[in-house]
């Protein structure tokens, strides 16, 4: 599988956000639905951001611990162990 790249500048060190912003309009089920956090994907090299997509709380996101390729902001990569 194919790293994804930042658009602007091509560097594949992208990592991932959740941020709480209130715009649930901005999302598919619209105003109201209580979708108010945004997910993107940014670049450290040129501050572009990418939007994937809005959950409804922050803490509802967690990274996947077999496609590991991303990280959140300031970690080089994630290091799972899984709990059997």
């Amino acid at each position: 599988m194919s790293m994804l790249k930042c658009t602007k500048c091509g560097d594949e060190k992208l990592y991932v956000s959740t941020d709480f912003d209130g715009m649930d309009g901005n999302s598919e089920r619209g105003e109201g639905s209580g979708f108010k956090t945004m997910i993107a994907l940014n670049c450290p090299s040129c501050g572009c951001m990418y939007v994937v997509g809005r959950i409804k709380q922050s803490v509802d996101f967690s990274l996947d611990t077999k496609f590991n390729h991303f990280a959140y902001e300031g970690e080089e990569s994630r290091k799972f162990t899984r709990k059997e």
